[in-house]
């Protein structure tokens, strides 16, 4: 009972995978011969595991790193108790650290398609002028700048507060702050922290006033998406709304269709075949921090907006190869918001 109560604590998606893990680890720990409390082991229980995951299940390294991570934090929210000692015992480090050797250097891989091809789009007479575009493609612009400029999850986007008391404009428009829905926690957020907000910044601090690049400011489509939306907004909760007349609540997965339908389209208008990745739209998290990093942004400022813990998160999981030094590797895009911050080309 204390197990099932301390996973409410936690997210939904978190719960069901850490139950599949500690499943796991409760079958290890009454097949030993002389048989292990699950709530009491010693670090050789847990070093002798995860060699179990590795020769037996043939497991990763990081996969390894998720069980761990889930018995330490079960067994931690059960007993109310310090789990340290099995993160940091010398013999459970040398296990991972064993198993990491054995994996080759993982290589930095290009991204998955080109999102310099997809702002090029987002300039063209499909979305500009403003005035004269339709809600959907309004809207699809407004994600996808917004998603580039905070390097959020789509979770993330999808809880973005649409009330008025949960957005605010700095002075001369330099910058929007959205609030999450009070319910949302991230992935890797404690539950009983305050709720957070994401800062997204303007390209008119950095731009002239008859620059091209300010049609992909995120902070001007933010504006002129408020007031397409304002008059049947009536107290909705979100800040992204539903395209159909009902207007009902939208899904994760609704911002996932037409962010894929924006970069396939992208690829349509330029005469090209979309890539197979262009489905994969958890790409632009990765190439809005990859881009921030080759121009130079500090690692704490991009951890800060993608909201991570771990630099290794980053390196290891999220960095792309974007060569972005070269004017035709951008088409035209020199200036733009990511991950917190607004850079130069």
């Amino acid at each position: 009972m204390a197990i099932k109560l301390a996973l409410k604590a936690r997210r939904q998606s978190t719960v069901t995978c850490y139950n599949n893990k500690w499943a796991t680890w409760v079958s290890f720990c009454g097949d030993q011969p002389r048989k292990i409390d699950p709530l009491h082991p010693k670090p050789c229980h847990m070093a002798n595991f995860l060699t179990f995951l590795y020769c037996e299940r043939d497991l990763s390294y990081a996969s390894l790193l998720g069980y761990r991570s889930a018995i330490v934090n079960t067994i931690r929210s059960a007993r109310c108790c310090d789990t340290a000692h099995l993160c940091s015992d010398p013999l459970v480090l040398q296990v991972l650290d064993g198993v990491k050797q054995e994996f080759p250097k993982k290589q930095v891989s290009p991204p998955l398609w080109d999102v310099f091809l997809v702002l090029r789009f987002l300039r063209g007479s499909s979305f500009e002028p403003i005035a004269r575009t339709t809600i959907k493609k309004l809207t699809q612009k407004t994600l996808f700048l917004v998603m580039l400029a905070c390097s959020r999850r789509i979770s993330g986007i999808h809880a973005l507060s649409g009330l008025d008391k949960d957005i605010e404009f700095a002075k001369h428009d330099s910058a929007c702050f959205l609030t999450f829905l009070p319910e949302f926690r991230a992935k890797n957020q404690n539950p009983l922290s305050d709720a957070q907000s994401v800062e997204i910044k303007s390209l008119s601090t950095i731009l002239n006033h008859d620059d091209e690049d300010r049609l992909n400011c995120p902070v001007r489509i933010i504006q002129a998406y408020l007031a397409k939306t304002h008059s049947y907004r009536l107290g909705k909760r979100r800040f992204f709304l539903s395209l159909n007349k009902t207007r009902r609540d939208i899904s994760k997965n609704s911002l996932s269709i037409w962010l894929r339908d924006l970069i396939r389209d992208a690829y349509r208008d330029a005469l090209l075949e979309p890539p197979i990745g262009a489905s994969h739209t958890h790409e632009i998290r990765k190439v809005s921090t990859s881009i921030a990093w080759s121009k130079n942004a500090s690692l704490e400022s991009i951890m800060r907006a993608a909201f991570w813990r771990s630099e290794s998160t980053f390196t290891d999981y999220y960095l792309r190869d974007v060569r972005v030094n070269r004017r035709n590797d951008t088409y035209g895009i020199n200036a733009l918001a990511v991950a917190g911050s607004t850079i130069t080309l």
